[in-house]
């Protein structure tokens, strides 16, 4: 399913995008109202994620002229204006649902998904198959394979969610943390900690997913063609 995000804040936008494309999204970002409607008229995109404030632009403008045109993609509003009659204004103007600034990333995760379950888009279920041995149902918390499954609690998921992502790079304790736990270096040791449950759950699959430790670095997956699908989310200590 292909995502615009439309956010005239680099970093928010990259925040945004990295966790959607880690949901198995396609995301494009833009700032420019002029290209989103062009784009989302034209139908190209089964969501749209928009900030209220982009560079030359009123989000509730550019989505009340999405309506007016018989647009129908579905809008989040993201937005740091966040009261009462913000919200009442943004979902007035046509948008599916509201989320303020500052927002955790589960809860991101969890609107896309409901928007998109109201709209009857929500990603269809994972699989597993010969080319695609395993996959990952974050619906489930479980990692899926050809002769079974195993129940991962939700940091466990999110941990080898990160690390199926990676392609096969090398992964830092640090980057772990920020990704999966939004903590900081100082608890590095948490990280070995969940890997060593995760090795130990993961033994049952033998050599179809190893985590393999980099001295001093961190870690990285060896697996045989992974897939990830539906909704990926660490938690907020």
């Amino acid at each position: 399913m292909r995502v615009l995000i439309a956010e005239d804040h680099d970093a928010t936008a990259a925040i945004i995008a990295r966790t959607l494309r880690a949901d198995g999204f396609d995301v494009d970002t833009t700032a420019d109202g002029a290209d989103l409607l062009a784009v989302c008229g034209a139908g190209e995109y089964d969501l749209l994620v928009l900030d209220r404030r982009l560079a030359g632009s009123d989000g509730l403008e550019l989505c009340r002229e999405l309506r007016a045109a018989r647009c129908w993609v579905p809008v989040l509003i993201v937005s740091g204006m966040r009261g009462t009659t913000d919200v009442v204004h943004g979902l007035e103007a046509g948008a599916d649902d509201y989320l303020g600034k500052p927002f955790a990333v589960e809860e991101l995760r969890a609107r896309v998904r409901a928007v998109l379950r109201r709209r009857g888009g929500a990603p269809a279920q994972p699989a597993t198959s010969a080319e695609q041995p395993f996959c990952l149902d974050a619906d489930t918390q479980r990692f899926l394979h050809a002769d079974g499954e195993v129940a991962l609690s939700q940091r466990e998921f999110a941990l080898l969610a990160a690390l199926v992502q990676s392609g096969g790079r090398v992964l830092s304790r640090t980057e772990l943390l920020r990704d999966v736990w939004q903590l900081d270096e100082a608890n590095r040791k948490l990280v070995d900690v969940y890997v060593g449950y995760l090795r130990r759950k993961l033994k049952v699959v033998g050599d179809l997913v190893t985590i393999e430790p980099i001295r001093g670095v961190g870690y990285r997956l060896r697996t045989r063609q992974p897939e990830v699908r539906g909704q990926v989310g660490g938690t907020r200590s």
